[in-house]
């Protein structure tokens, strides 16, 4: 459990480092301290989605438990997307993609950690 909050914290921090390193690369001004409060919200579903990872685990159904934690990593990775695409008003999503595969990669080392434990 010390390794996943480590890594957690981990995920938030350059999360929000990224979503702050894009205003130099594109036109605009965000702050660290609100993206570091921004960050999290796009994460809310991961966490609500939660309890049915821990139901299904509890109940032995591990690989319900991995779609329902995919399917979460999924939906929490293109709201980040997305929120980067509305706070620097791009296009497309494609600049936050590199961002969203960081941060799908920190979240199913999480995962993973979480589901074989």
């Amino acid at each position: 459990p010390f390794a996943i909050v480590v890594l957690l914290a981990l995920e938030w921090a350059i999360g929000a480092l990224y979503l702050y390193a894009l205003a130099e690369l594109l036109p605009g001004e965000f702050e660290f301290r609100a993206s570091a409060l921004i960050y999290p919200m796009a994460q809310l579903p991961r966490a609500v989605l939660g309890l049915p990872i821990a139901m299904f685990m509890a109940a032995g159904l591990g690989f319900l438990a991995a779609i329902v934690g995919l399917l979460a990593v999924l939906w929490s990775v293109m709201l980040t997307a997305l929120l980067a695409q509305r706070i620097y008003r791009l296009e497309s999503i494609l600049p936050a993609v590199p961002g969203g595969v960081l941060q799908a990669v920190f979240q199913f080392i999480i995962l993973a950690i979480a589901l074989t434990g």
